[in-house]
């Protein structure tokens, strides 16, 4: 269950600007199908819990600058994306079996990133050639996305619980 509110506003002929607002509950018996059913007891199996993917707030903010089309035989633009995220719910499984803790009782923390795109698109001959570099997670922020059970556990870092580090892609395309 949820609401999504958008906001979409072109500002003069170059710049496009759209906000996303999304509220949602995600709420069940189980995130799989056959979620360790052996496992559980009939209490267990009969009551909701948040879901892997119950992340109560996502907001994501897009704005785009790019060249008129009639002004040059080439168009350029530069798109950012802001998102956050207010945080996933997770499981300690040992407090849960020990029945200390309910099921993704637990909130990883919110997270925010920065991606980046700049392109430059011309005619080449009868083809369209474009170009473009994309920086993801600019700032290189390494966000939680797992619970770093590892380092609770046994003090060493499990590099799979942070989000990717900052990546820059170079693509050309090319439409005959």
């Amino acid at each position: 269950m949820g609401l999504e509110l958008e906001f979409k506003k072109p500002i003069g002929e170059h710049f496009t600007g759209r906000a996303i607002y999304i509220l949602s509950w995600a709420t069940g018996r189980n995130t799989k199908d056959l979620e360790k059913f052996d496992d559980m007891e009939l209490p267990d199996l009969m009551q909701e819990y948040p879901l892997s993917w119950d992340e109560r707030h996502r907001f994501k903010i897009i704005s785009s600058y790019q060249t008129a089309h009639d002004t040059t035989s080439s168009i350029a633009g530069i798109t950012a994306i802001w998102t956050y995220g207010s945080g996933l719910p997770y499981s300690l499984i040992e407090e849960v079996k020990k029945g200390t803790l309910a099921k993704n009782s637990e909130r990883l923390p919110a997270h925010t990133t920065l991606d980046i795109e700049l392109f430059k698109s011309m005619s080449v001959s009868s083809a369209e050639m474009t170009f473009s570099l994309i920086v993801e997670n600019v700032f290189d922020k390494r966000n939680v996305v797992k619970p770093d059970l590892d380092f609770i556990y046994s003090g060493m870092r499990d590099p799979s619980s942070r989000s990717k580090p900052r990546t820059i892609l170079i693509e050309l395309e090319l439409d005959l």
